[in-house]
């Protein structure tokens, strides 16, 4: 490996761990009526430019190994070989002549740049998963969604959230309006935010962590010789190459294991008798992480990233079934383990928390909280934006812009985008753009099925379903754009080699 592709990978990989901190530096805050307005602060994330950096280098690799290859030559063969791509392309293209017809050009433009590198990041992301570092991927995200957790498990904890320029965090009080907060008979009780804008982008990224985790379990790949059984990461890698995750897990054994001699014994015995050596207690080191990551998942009270959660544990139990049902391969049952310890550990959650979990489900607080009929309001506006541009669009990024233009008295709290990313893109990009975007997608679910494995690891995208249609936050912010992408980078070629 050359010294640029290190730069880019280490790059790109210190651009995912950066993603859930919203440390940026402001170009543009808008006020409107004495009031912000969020949907058209313009600004430079510190992740954005380390991503940057990491395409820069990233093009440059490209075009040494293209060659003296015309542009006519690379078309033919990227829609050949590659039709998601060249959908994403057109995307791409079209979401930057958006900016000729919007109502706020710079916001338009703003918006293209967002989703160019979200698509050099799809691109970046298959790149190191195709030369064998998609678990390398997984393992940087579980950090992030540690951090993240022990982050929001602290806030929950003492009610209170601390404003950081480094980090990109604001201060969240339970009682001012707009803050996220839950409501039942004792009071207001402030949600966990991590360093996220908002609870369900926290929960959001806690769970699909959680779940590309549990699908990376039983693997047999070198990149992580941590879910090997009977052997130590040591025997496969060198300590230089030894994966970040062993290294925590080993960490915690000589924090927690050692400085408890009969517990230690125990596990020791054990472990011998299973024939598990060291690798044992990195197991028990992996499941600790799951265990916080799952904490803040709960504290998060993300009724989107609950439900989404749902949907990946299923796929998971439900893949790991089919796969060792009748396999001799005896790494089920850590798998059995894993999902064993995550039914108790949300029974034991949910029992602890019953007075602030449950009333997320009662009727009479989803009305009083007015999440739904908010939603719901977004559908009339949505409508009215389709059929006023129903083939171009309002122009990428200019929903709420365009609400602004042709609803002079309305206050700008009141103005949402729509609560439903398809019928969001539509309304930007037009019925041309959302032809694209379902074309892309139809492209990548063919790519994805064609490979023998890669379906396994489509269960993290599941954990999408309800905030892509629930909400807005997978499109209009920076964060989700970028992770979306990613996401969708992992799983078009994440193959268990």
């Amino acid at each position: 490996m050359d010294r640029l592709t290190r730069y880019s990978d280490g790059l790109f990989l210190s651009f995912l761990f950066l993603l859930p901190f919203q440390t940026i530096y402001l170009l543009r805050e808008p006020i409107i009526g004495g009031e912000k307005w969020q949907y058209g602060t313009i600004g430079v994330y510190l992740s954005t430019l380390v991503l940057a950096c990491a395409v820069m280098i990233g093009a440059v690799l490209k075009m040494k190994a293209s060659g003296n290859e015309s542009i006519s030559v690379r078309i033919k063969k990227l829609w050949r070989d590659r039709k998601a791509d060249a959908f994403l392309l057109l995307i791409v293209l079209w979401s930057g002549l958006s900016i000729l017809w919007a109502q706020d050009a710079v916001l338009a433009g703003h918006t293209f740049v967002r989703i160019v590198l979200a698509a050099d990041a799809f691109v970046l992301t298959r790149e190191l998963v195709r030369r064998g570092k998609g678990k390398r991927i997984v393992m940087i995200l579980f950090v992030a969604g540690a951090i993240q957790s022990a982050i929001g498990i602290g806030q929950f904890l003492t009610q209170e959230t601390f404003s950081s320029i480094l980090l990109g965090t604001g201060v969240h009080e339970s009682w001012k309006a707009g803050t996220s907060v839950l409501k039942n008979d004792s009071g207001r009780f402030l949600r966990a935010y991590g360093t996220f804008p908002h609870p369900n982008m926290y929960g959001l990224f806690l769970a699909v962590v959680l779940v590309l985790v549990m699908l990376s379990i039983g693997g047999k790949s070198p990149s992580f010789p941590l879910f090997q059984r009977g052997k130590h990461p040591r025997d496969t890698q060198s300590s230089k190459e030894r994966s970040l995750l062993s290294k925590i897990g080993e960490t915690l054994r000589l924090t927690f294991v050692k400085g408890i001699p009969s517990l230690r014994a125990r596990l020791q015995r054990y472990a011998k008798h299973c024939g598990q050596g060291e690798g044992f207690y990195i197991r028990i080191g992996i499941l600790s992480g799951i265990l916080i990551i799952l904490l803040g998942l709960v504290v998060s009270f993300s009724r989107l990233a609950w439900g989404g959660f749902l949907l990946g544990f299923v796929f998971f139990v439900r893949q790991r079934y089919s796969r060792f049902s009748k396999s001799k391969d005896m790494t089920w049952r850590y798998s059995l383990a894993i999902s064993a310890t995550i039914t108790i550990s949300i029974a034991v959650f949910t029992g602890i928390l019953h007075e602030t979990v449950f009333p997320r489900f009662d009727g009479t607080t989803v009305e009083r909280e007015g999440s739904v009929v908010d939603r719901m309001s977004t559908y009339a506006d949505a409508i009215k934006l389709i059929k006023d541009h129903p083939l171009l669009g309002v122009g990428a990024g200019n929903y709420t812009a365009e609400l602004i233009h042709t609803n002079l008295n309305r206050p700008i709290w009141a103005i949402q985008p729509m609560h439903d990313v398809p019928l969001l893109i539509f309304a930007e990009l037009g019925l041309v753009g959302f032809v694209l975007s379902f074309l892309f997608s139809a492209a990548y679910l063919m790519a994805v099925f064609e490979k023998k494995n890669a379906p396994a690891y489509t269960g993290a995208l599941l954990v999408l379903i309800p905030s892509l249609l629930l909400d807005h936050f997978l499109w209009t912010s920076n964060f989700g754009l970028l992770f979306l992408f990613v996401l969708l980078g992992i799983a078009v070629d994440f193959i268990d080699r």
